[in-house]
């Protein structure tokens, strides 16, 4: 039972929410930039529901590789998401991350990222509860009013990998800085 108690943790599967998972890794850990050795671009599509006519998008670039010179791994990616016609994410940045090999099987890369969010509204399609009539369906126009504004964000991230054999592990680190004091992004 110690030896339970003791081992066990929060535990995360690999493809933890919507989107191109697995290519993302750059994304989620800049540390992980260049990781593959020869460069690797990777272009997703998703198109989510696409019989039920709800229009979710999701389309992902990206391009990272060794560089000798910067004795580590570097990167570019940017992604854009369309929410139903309501709501539109741009993303894009670039990483960097360091090699450093600190035993003869154990090396560990600690990366730099820096990005941008640009999320967009537009409410002319939406739908709102007071909209709803339960007899007739969708009724005249909402009481309340939505704004169609945007925001941008400035994103830094750091990350590490630790790697030796097949056994890999990482961690990273991000912060955000909005223009607004009330946005957030997740």
């Amino acid at each position: 039972m110690l030896v339970f108690l003791a081992g066990s943790g929060i535990v995360s599967g690999q493809l933890t929410d919507y989107g191109p998972g697995y290519q993302t890794f750059m994304l989620r850990n800049p540390g992980a930039a260049g990781c593959g050795d020869d460069g690797r671009l990777k272009i997703s599509y998703l198109n989510f529901y696409p019989g039920s006519g709800f229009d979710f998008h999701s389309a992902w670039f990206s391009y990272d590789s060794y560089f000798e010179p910067l004795h580590g791994g570097a990167g570019i990616y940017l992604a854009g998401d369309y929410y139903g016609g309501i709501m539109n994410d741009l993303r894009g940045g670039f990483s960097y991350a360091y090699f450093l090999q600190a035993g003869r099987d154990l090396f560990i890369n600690a990366g730099l990222s820096a990005s941008f969010i640009r999320r967009g509204f537009s409410f002319g399609n939406a739908i709102l509860p007071d909209q709803i009539n339960p007899v007739s369906g969708v009724s005249g126009p909402s009481s309340e009013t939505l704004t169609d504004r945007a925001f941008s964000a400035m994103d830094v991230a750091a990350g590490f990998v630790f790697s030796t054999g097949i056994v890999s592990a990482g961690r990273s680190f991000s912060a955000s800085a909005c223009q607004r004091a009330d946005c957030s992004i997740s």
